[in-house]
Formats: structure tokens, sequence, C-alpha cells
């Protein structure tokens, strides 16, 4: 069964990556001239599937992986083809197989899967050559296409030296087939260097209640949270200083008996700083409270303070957990 995060992933990756393409008809293609294939990913065993070389680029909501397949003198038949119309490249130019897919939530610290998660931001796929004045580019833009999935042949003057670049919210990356590494924009450079120190597990915060006698008389009360430094989360793009702080927090006061918890309120910071963004979500659970939190890059220190009304009397948590830097 597909995970209601991984759903809501999946979503967004399925936004059509541009509302114009360059299509070419019919006929012979001219170089720079795109067209969708029939499928979304070319047949296992077929040349678009295994020549070539693979380009794989870390995103901040996952990680895209292209095959980039010359075809030389190939023709594609009709039913290979969206528009149904066989097509080859021109003279001049040589026919090529350009197909990706994206792994929704791969590389992404599990803190900060929640954060990233936004059908709105702008994306480009594009094939590109050269630098400066003499860079070339082929936008691989056609209608109904997106970043999760897709499949086009494109002709190229020469093959040779071309790359794949995606542009994610105005950063971008690109690789090239003898490159040892991605070319990426500073900004994005932190999605490939996730500290190892990096958990997926909960850290318990050392933690303190008030009054004692709730915790005395069989109450319940703990504090936990999993941290991870990203550098993009949706709503607040990237960050120019660093990675942003995401902290996933969830807290409990479970009185020992049935008195109702209400008038909640959480409150955290790092290093005495407030979070830039909340998000909090439904434990499902009386007394449970779990939130997703951005801060700014940087701190060494959460604090937490929850003050909740128990059977009509309040109480108060307050926790402390330190941070890896």
């Amino acid at each position: 069964m597909t995970s209601p995060l991984r759903a809501a992933a999946l979503a967004v990756l399925a936004t059509p990556l541009l509302a114009a393409g360059c299509t070419g008809g019919s006929g012979d293609l001219a170089a720079g001239e795109v067209v969708r294939a029939a499928t979304d990913a070319p047949a296992p065993g077929s040349p678009a599937a295994e020549r070539g070389w693979t380009a794989e680029l870390q995103l901040p909501d996952g990680r895209l992986t292209a095959r980039i397949a010359p075809l030389p003198g190939a023709e594609v038949d009709a039913a290979g083809t969206f528009a149904e119309e066989a097509v080859s490249a021109d003279d001049d130019s040589t026919l090529v197989a350009v197909s990706w897919t994206t792994e929704a939530g791969a590389g992404v610290p599990t803190a900060a899967q929640t954060s990233v998660l936004d059908p709105s931001v702008p994306d480009e796929l594009a094939l590109v050559a050269g630098d400066g004045e003499d860079e070339r580019r082929v936008p691989l833009e056609v209608d109904g296409l997106s970043r999760s999935a897709g499949f086009v042949y494109v002709a190229l003057d020469d093959p040779a030296g071309w790359g794949l670049e995606v542009v994610f919210d105005g950063v971008a990356q690109s690789v090239t087939e003898d490159a040892a590494a991605p070319h990426v924009d500073p900004a994005a450079q932190p999605l490939y260097d996730v500290p190892a120190s990096t958990a997926a597990g909960y850290t318990s915060c050392r933690t303190t209640v008030t009054p004692t006698s709730f915790t005395r008389t069989g109450g319940s009360a703990f504090c936990r949270a999993r941290t991870a430094s990203w550098p993009w989360v949706a709503g607040q793009g990237w960050s120019a200083d660093g990675p942003w702080r995401v902290v996933q927090l969830e807290t409990t006061l479970q009185p020992s008996g049935s008195a109702p918890v209400s008038a909640t309120e959480v409150r955290a910071s790092v290093d005495g700083r407030a979070p830039v963004a909340t998000r909090d979500e439904d434990r499902g659970e009386s007394g449970a409270t779990s939130s997703t939190l951005v801060f700014a890059p940087g701190g060494t220190r959460l604090e937490v303070r929850r003050t909740s009304t128990v059977g009509g009397d309040p109480v108060t948590l307050t926790g402390s957990l330190p941070l890896d830097r």
C-alpha cells in the first residue's frame, strides 16, 4: 500500500514541467527539436534503455535518474511516439532518447521529508552543452510530462559533450557523461553533504514536568525529536546561509486517569530563536502533539516548553536536547 506521505510526494512530482513544449512534427527532426515518446519509459532491453549513459542528481524532494542514449541512424515508427508520427533526425543531427524518473523522498533525511512537498515549485529539465556565451540549451518541455517520469526523443547536432541540467526553484545542477561529480550551484551543495550523524530515529529530550505530582501519580510525559539539515524547504526556498535546521518534535502529557487534556501550547526554540515555519500534525492521541519546525541555519540546542490544562489544572513540560553541529 502506498503511504500517505509517498502519495503526497508523487502528487507533487506529477506537476507538469511547463505548460508548453517544443515538439517536432512528423518526419525528420532538426537539431533542438523534441518529441514525446509513446510511453513514459523505454522498454527493458531496448536501445533507449541500454545504450548511452546514466545521470543522477539529488533534488530537495527526491533523486532524479536519467538515461541519455544516442541512437545514430535510428528511426522511431509511429507506434513509438505519443503523437503516433514516425520520426528520425535530419542529416545534420543524431536522434537521442532521454528518459528519467524521480524517486520521491530518496536521499532526503527522514526529518525533512514532510517539509519538501510543494506542488507549485518551478522546475525545468534540459540538455545543455558549452558555457557562457557558447552555451547551448535544449529544454525537454513537452506537454503532459512531469519530473516524476518522462521519455522523449531529441535531435542533437553532436551528442558528445551534452549534459543533463535540472533547475529547481531557480537553482541549477548539471551532470555530464564523464564528470566525476555533478556541477551544482553552491546553494544546492548541501544536498550532497548530508552528515553521517543524521539519524532516522527520535532522541529523547531531557524533560522536567511541573507539578511533580503529575508523574508521581502515574501520569506519563515525554519529549522527543529528530533533526536534519537541508538546504531547501517548502515555503522558505533555498537558504542563503547554510542549510535549514528541520526538527520533527513530539510531546506527550498523558494523565493516569481519564482527566481531559486541553489548552495545549507548544513552543520551541534553537539557541533562543523561534522557528521560521511550523507545521502541526495530528497524532490521533489525547495529550499528544507532533510538529515539524524549520529553524534558521545553525544552532546547538533545542529548548521546548509545553503547557496544557489537565483535568482543570495547569501542567508544564520543559525539555532540552543538544543538536549536532
